[in-house]
């Protein structure tokens, strides 16, 4: 007697396949983007101890007529906004990083370059957030000069930020097919 598979455990499998070769694709875009987010994270933090330990707090070396570095300890938000009370920034940023980075994988997929520009976002979130728990404030240090409008101070973690969000906005905006995947 000759047994015959239903069809549906042959499309069963044939699903499975799919959902492998998905469930792979997805893990090495997660692999990348964790890779790059211990990239930022370490040049976010390398580049406050570096300034830690060669600058006092509120000294300056000017690098440039353009640049110059101090020390200060940021207990504001980015740029020095809304500064007091900085612990609850840092749980409000966790808060965010969580929040947003579900919703942009959520609704840009888990693609390279969402996931790269998110990753961004995290590292200096982070960043930031172990600088105000370790000092009680984000270690800031860059400044520039002879922009009449500008007297901020911020760091590297703050740079990746706002250009990662930049690059997210600009993704969501535009919402190109070839940045999207198919929803899980």
């Amino acid at each position: 007697m000759v047994r015959v598979r239903p069809i549906a455990a042959v499309s069963q499998k044939y699903e499975i396949g799919e959902r492998d070769s998905e469930v792979k694709e997805s893990l090495k875009i997660l692999l990348i983007s964790t890779f790059f987010v211990a990239i930022v994270l370490t040049i976010c933090q390398l580049t406050s101890s570096l300034i830690i330990a060669k600058l006092a707090i509120g000294e300056r070396y000017s690098a440039n007529d353009f640049l110059d570095f101090v020390y200060v300890r940021n207990i504001g938000s980015s740029f020095g906004m809304f500064p007091g009370h900085p612990r609850i920034f840092a749980a409000l940023a966790g808060a965010v990083i969580i929040g947003g980075g579900s919703y942009y994988i959520k609704r840009l997929g888990l693609n390279v370059m969402a996931c790269i520009f998110l990753g961004m976002v995290i590292a200096g979130g982070l960043s930031n957030i172990i600088d105000t728990v370790m000092f009680g404030a984000a270690v800031d240090f860059i400044q520039i000069k002879g922009i009449h409008f500008w007297n901020f101070t911020f760091n590297f973690a703050d740079v990746f930020i706002l250009i990662g969000t930049c690059m997210l906005f600009l993704l969501h905006q535009l919402n190109f097919a070839k940045f999207r995947r198919k929803p899980m």
